[in-house]
């Protein structure tokens, strides 16, 4: 979480809002490494992040109720840069 945060401190000023680039705290993080694991657990690896988020009642509730997918994108892109 400390090596995500200076990455995200690094690009905020890349961006227009800091609601757009905050930092993260514990339980956002532990949020993330859930959805993650869940993911796994459920084999929908092939799966799009947009379709676990679809709200026609194919996605998979689980990840609209505990992380807002612009904040798991914006994870995702801080952990894999």
């Amino acid at each position: 979480m400390l090596h995500t945060n200076q990455y995200i401190l690094n690009i905020q000023p890349n961006f227009g809002h800091e609601s757009d680039a905050k930092l993260i705290d514990k339980i956002e993080m532990n949020a993330f490494i859930g959805l993650l694991c869940l993911a796994g657990e459920l084999r929908i690896n092939k799966q799009s992040v947009e379709e676990l988020w679809r709200t026609d009642g194919d996605g998979t509730e689980n990840f609209r109720v505990v992380m807002n997918y612009r904040c798991l994108k914006f994870l995702v892109r801080c952990i894999l840069e």
